[in-house]
């Protein structure tokens, strides 16, 4: 077994930043980033050494990921799934059923012989909800009032609720409107343009025209007036730092519900019952995605405008408290709320719930599944479930977690203590700093952005949602299903091309620049600066480039293998498998804009042979019984670094070996030829940027928004939807393939 210490030189490639803390000085109105200070020196912590290292030796060895948090995943849905059916939960003593209430709209038939380009139906599906016995006009809801009239008291509607807000309302308009006479089964001819047309074009489906006279006094209303309820969403207030959501909503849906509906329901649908049912799982995944995007509000702690975005009146907890039963479940869903519905082929089994028409769907499986499936149990992070450690893991240590509960309060978790210590990094003289800039803010997609993240088992693209039919090749890109897909890998930064990131600096922040210039008062200049730090803006003292620390790495109890793969992550040079290739790592704040490239390189080598160092004679002799000390280490240096590690230079130092030449035996050939590509300045000369929109007019490291290239790609047929790939692990190509399959993976502009 060997113990020692590895004296690491780190290089900064690209202006380097990495933060202890964020603060204001007096009279700022944009946080600044400070550099880690120790002992009063600007320093690159050993926390953030040791893991940069840490993710380079799980990778070539192919260990657990340590750092993988168990979830699950919800995805947008897209227009052409919006959910058409309205309708009433109820629970009962077993179950859960829904009254449907009515639907939104019709489809729009295209032209045949039969049919006249402007007619719509209800389609088979809800002709089963919705018996063709029944009068048209009291399946389909109608918008009324207005929010740009705010006379008109919609600002302060509440949503109906059966068992808290029972308030009926009327509308004679919705009663008797021209198709009032059709049929639930009939084709409605309509003409879009003339105004007593029954139905009016929105989006490619047909809705009823706005009704003006709903009232909540039916003895205000003449008979044949329309009794039924309000949906109301309400109409969220915007932030101060956000484009307003909901800038073209001006309407609510008035939803017929005669006095005899259920009777009515019950003698003509086929199975003679008035409501539908609604499996448990349905509940549970409308609550997880609920749940999901309460978190996501930020910080645990969401605002009166906090997601999911509820009903006007279904408001059931302060925040940050999700709504919670008596029974201690979730309890967004209340018996008596009103909600949106889908439902099977039969029509007589609910699909899917939410409180808007467009909302999120839950993917299917979860991370750890899809991780396990791909690359076995030891991918995931030490558990239970496992029962060997990967050669990371027993030099870094692990600490085991399983769930609290009853089976667990006396089980002693299995942890092993890291064996690696890493130093701070100091540099001999003070290093050289940039001026202060501003910092543009860092995007990320979010997860799971399958076009990212996933693929299928045979390298296909994954959506997130199948596009629609229009869309699709033959056959159709799926949607991501964690039961099925597989996850890319392990996520590390490719290097910048440094000549281009002297060209264009794409971590400083010129928009904000450009906004300073066009402000012509003090105010207005520190309103910018204060609405770019709300959005993330940060200012910050990047160390130069070209600047050397030096930190250490000690270890204890490693076999030669271990040792070697520890050495290996450090400087990818001392396997033999670099062919001498010198690789860079990505360390501290900014990386996707180009900071933080540095070169580890492993200077020296100290070993101590514990029995002889506490042996009678082994207490008069140096500390160290094998010293290699690397020639690109100046006399100079040396004899700066000597006051930090006196005792590495009680020996002469070593020469005739330029490099340390260490095993590697617990290293996977097939990952590290991976990593020494993505690290190799020499391996690309393309932008490596954010994805951009062209046309958007988005150019290569512009600050504009990230998102505007993923939604384009969302809405790219399959074949043109695009994908990150993984990374090839050789340059070789083989008889029939192009050298285009074997580049680094790249994403094109939308």
């Amino acid at each position: 077994m060997l113990s020692g210490q590895l004296l690491c030189r780190l290089k900064t490639v690209s202006p380097t930043l990495v933060g202890a803390r964020q603060h204001k000085e007096k009279g700022d109105n944009i946080e600044t980033i400070a550099n880690y200070r120790s002992k009063g020196k600007i320093a690159i912590p050993g926390s953030s050494l040791r893991g940069v290292i840490g993710s380079v030796a799980e990778a070539i060895s192919q260990s657990a990921l340590r750092v993988l948090g168990q979830r699950e995943f919800s995805v947008r849905k897209s227009m052409h799934e919006s959910l058409m059916g309205i309708g009433m939960l109820r629970k009962t003593a077993t179950d859960w059923r829904l009254l449907p209430l009515a639907i939104t709209s019709l489809e729009i038939v295209k032209q045949n012989a039969e049919h006249r380009r402007n007619a719509a139906l209800m389609s088979e599906k809800w002709r089963a909800v919705f018996p063709e016995e029944l009068p048209m006009s009291e399946c389909l809801a109608v918008h009324f009032g207005d929010y740009r009239k705010p006379a008109n008291g919609l600002h302060t509607l509440d949503c109906f609720q059966a068992e808290d807000n029972a308030r009926l309302a009327w509308s004679l308009q919705a009663a008797s409107q021209p198709f009032r006479h059709c049929k639930a089964g009939d084709v409605v001819q309509f003409n879009p343009n003339a105004p007593s047309s029954p139905l009016t074009r929105n989006h490619g489906i047909a809705v009823r025209p706005v009704v003006e006279d709903v009232t909540w006094r039916k003895e205000q209303t003449r008979s044949p007036a329309q009794r039924g309820v309000c949906f109301v969403l309400g109409k969220r207030k915007k932030k101060d730092d956000e484009p307003d959501p909901m800038k073209n909503k001006y309407y609510e849906w008035f939803v017929p519900y005669a006095e005899d509906w259920e009777d009515r329901l019950r003698r003509y649908r086929s199975d003679g019952e008035s409501t539908l049912s609604v499996h448990e799982n349905i509940i549970k995944d409308f609550e997880f995605v609920a749940a999901e995007r309460w978190r996501e509000q930020g910080s645990g702690k969401p605002s009166g405008n906090s997601l999911p975005y509820l009903p006007k009146g279904y408001e059931r907890s302060t925040p940050p408290r999700m709504p919670k039963t008596a029974e201690g479940e979730l309890g967004f869903l209340r018996s008596g709320d009103l909600v949106y519905f889908d439902v099977d082929d039969s029509g007589r089994e609910v699909t899917e719930l939410s409180f808007s028409s467009i909302w999120r769907a839950r993917v299917k499986g979860d991370l750890y599944g899809a991780f396990e499936r791909t690359a076995g149990k030891d991918a995931l992070p030490w558990s239970p479930k496992r029962d060997g450690l990967t050669p990371a893991e027993r030099i870094l240590g692990v600490v085991e977690d399983f769930p609290t509960g009853k089976n667990n309060e006396n089980r002693a978790a299995r942890n092993l203590a890291s064996r690696v210590r890493f130093s701070d990094a100091l540099g001999i003289d003070e290093p050289k700093l940039l001026d202060r800039v501003a910092l543009r803010q860092l995007q990320s997609p979010k997860p799971p952005s399958p076009s990212m993240y996933f693929r299928a088992p045979d390298g296909g693209a994954v959506r997130k949602r199948p596009a629609e039919k229009s869309k699709q090749s033959e056959p159709p890109l799926p949607g991501l299903d964690l039961r099925k897909h597989i996850p890319n890998g392990r996520k590390h930064y490719l290097v910048h091309d440094t000549r281009k990131l002297q060209d264009h600096r794409p971590w400083e922040s010129k928009k904000l620049d450009e906004a300073l210039a066009k402000a012509n008062t003090k105010d207005e200049k520190a309103q910018i600066e204060r609405q770019f730090g709300i959005q993330g803006g940060r200012c910050g003292e990047p160390i130069a480039e070209d600047q050397e620390f030096w930190f250490h790495v000690g270890f204890d109890n490693l076999t030669t293998d271990e040792l070697g793969l520890l050495c290996n992550a450090i400087d990818p040079r001392t396997s033999p498998l670099a062919g001498g290739v010198f690789h860079r790592n990505r360390i501290g704040w900014g990386k996707p804009t180009g900071l933080g490239i540095v070169r580890i390189d492993i200077d020296g080598l100290f070993l101590v042979d514990p029995q002889r160092r506490y042996s009678g004679a082994g207490l008069e002799e140096p500390r160290w019984h094998h010293s290699w000390v690397s020639e690109r280490l100046t006399r100079e240096q040396c004899a700066a670094l000597s006051s930090r590690y006196p005792a590495l230079f009680d020996m002469d130092k070593a020469s005739g070996t330029k490099d340390l030449q260490i095993d590697s035996n617990l290293v996977d050939t097939q990952a590290f030829n991976v990593l020494i590509k993505l690290g190799d300045l020499q391996a690309v000369d393309d932008d490596v940027c954010y994805p951009y929109s062209e046309r958007k007019h988005q150019q290569p490291y512009g600050e504009e928004d990230g998102f505007e290239w993923f939604s384009n790609n969302d809405q790219q047929p399959d074949q043109s939807y695009q994908h990150l790939r993984p990374a090839q692990t050789t340059d070789k190509t083989e008889q029939g393939e192009s050298a285009e399959a074997h580049r680094l993976p790249w994403l094109k502009p939308q």
